[in-house]
């Protein structure tokens, strides 16, 4: 109940107030009318410009289009691309090619790291490895054969091969089967020999029979016609026995020489048998020999020398003389082709979103030593896709112009390996679609 003055008029507060509540009326009438009667213009342009804005946005979705950008790292070199020379071994520089810049060839020896093995000992038992043929024994030549070589990790290797070689030589020179056989061979031909004097000996005998026989006819018939006496028919008869007795003997003597001779013939070819197979075996040996001497002798060119691959010139970075240490998996030295090469752009290209890279689709190279803001951006296409990915990567390549000149019209010195960063432009896809695709992406979630 609400406090009364004592002066106050009782009547004048009986009195309701009603001219307030008649103002707040009046203030809510005019509120439901502005809002309840929209203006007319809105009634009839209203909905027509929603509708046209509506349809504005999506044609205008439906026009605008841009692509996807596929970033990768790229690498930009050369078909030839520079050869790292790095060491296999641990040690000091024993030698090292020291003239940076140098133009070396194919093969040509860079650097020798130092090991166990007397590197001239080496060099002389190549040079003397390069005229020896497994397959033509020259016992003059075996004979040469450099000796007390120190060779290290080809020591036993070494070893074994002149164990073999000395026991080929040994063969050669002091063979007892050899000897035999060269004495058997004289006794064969000596035996021949009598052979064909035994067949012209029967060749003259037989001639003599014949006329011996002849003449033995003749006196028969002097004989019977009594012109001669019977001890003259007898006397010839005794001549032409006596020539078939001499007969008979040299044909004994012709066959036991045959004998005699098939039976040496026979010991010849069983001697030249077992001579041939101990020859085989010594030259395998030898050659088993030779091939475990080369393999060994190769490893340690490979674990201790540094030959160009290629031909170019020669850089030097970290070591530039000898007796520096070197560590396994350190580059000593780079070999960079001086032949002018197409320049080409290898990168590596995520799995993610590699479904739209196509050959021939444009690309942009922001080299990391030019910043693409005051140098431009190197503009090309996609060449080559690689069709397996290794190490969830493709490798996508690209030919750059040469020279290098960038969006700016710059021209940028090549370097090898130079280092960037690469945006593959792919197809447009509409403003449209992609709302498309993201509304559906979220209904699917929903579900």
């Amino acid at each position: 109940m609400p406090h009364l003055s004592p002066y106050a008029n009782p009547e004048t507060l009986a009195q309701p107030t009603y001219d307030k509540l008649e103002i707040l009326g009046d203030y809510s009438m005019y509120t439901l009318e502005l809002l309840g009667k929209p203006p007319a213009w809105i009634l009839r342009w209203g909905g027509t410009v929603i509708l046209t804005l509506i349809m504005a946005i999506i044609l205008l979705s439906w026009i605008v289009k841009y692509p996807d950008i596929v970033s990768a790292k790229v690498t930009v070199t050369t078909p030839i691309p520079p050869a790292s020379l790095v060491a296999r071994q641990s040690g000091k520089l024993h030698w090292l090619k020291s003239n940076n810049h140098q133009q070396v060839k194919k093969n040509d020896l860079l650097a020798v790291i130092e090991s166990s093995a007397n590197f001239n000992d080496i060099v002389q038992l190549k040079e003397w490895l390069k005229n020896y043929s497994p397959h033509q024994v020259d016992v003059a030549y075996l004979a040469t054969l450099p000796q007390n070589l120190k060779l290290g990790d080809i020591q036993n290797q070494f070893a074994q091969f002149q164990k073999q070689l000395n026991e080929m030589l040994f063969f050669l020179t002091s063979n007892p089967l050899a000897k035999k056989i060269v004495l058997n061979r004289k006794k064969q031909q000596q035996l021949e020999a009598m052979l064909n004097k035994f067949q012209q000996q029967a060749t003259i005998l037989r001639s003599e029979n014949t006329l011996l026989d002849k003449n033995l006819q003749r006196f028969q018939q002097l004989q019977t016609k009594q012109l001669i006496s019977a001890s003259n028919v007898d006397e010839k008869q005794i001549s032409l026995l006596n020539n078939r007795r001499q007969q008979e003997q040299l044909s004994v003597e012709a066959s036991r020489t045959q004998i005699e001779l098939t039976n040496l013939s026979t010991e010849l070819n069983e001697l030249n048998q077992v001579d041939a197979n101990k020859r085989e075996s010594f030259k395998l040996n030898l050659a088993e020999a030779y091939q475990a001497l080369l393999t060994s002798l190769s490893l340690w060119e490979k674990n201790y020398l540094l030959t160009s691959p290629i031909e170019g010139r020669l850089v030097l970075s970290k070591f530039w003389g000898e007796f520096q240490v070197v560590n396994v998996g350190e580059e000593v030295v780079t070999i960079v082709p001086f032949e002018k090469q197409p320049i080409l752009a290898k990168m590596k290209m995520p799995l993610e979103n590699s479904g739209k890279v196509k050959t021939g689709q444009k690309l942009l190279i922001k080299l990391a030593g030019y910043p693409y803001q005051e140098y431009g951006q190197i503009v090309s296409k996609i060449n080559s896709i690689s069709l397996v990915p290794r190490e969830n990567m493709y490798t996508v390549d690209a030919i750059l112009p040469n020279p290098l000149v960038t969006s700016y019209k710059k021209t940028l010195s090549f370097h090898q390996e130079m280092q960037g960063q690469a945006e593959i432009v792919t197809e447009d896809i509409r403003l449209l679609e992609r709302v498309f695709y993201q509304l559906r992406k979220v209904l699917k979630k929903a579900e």
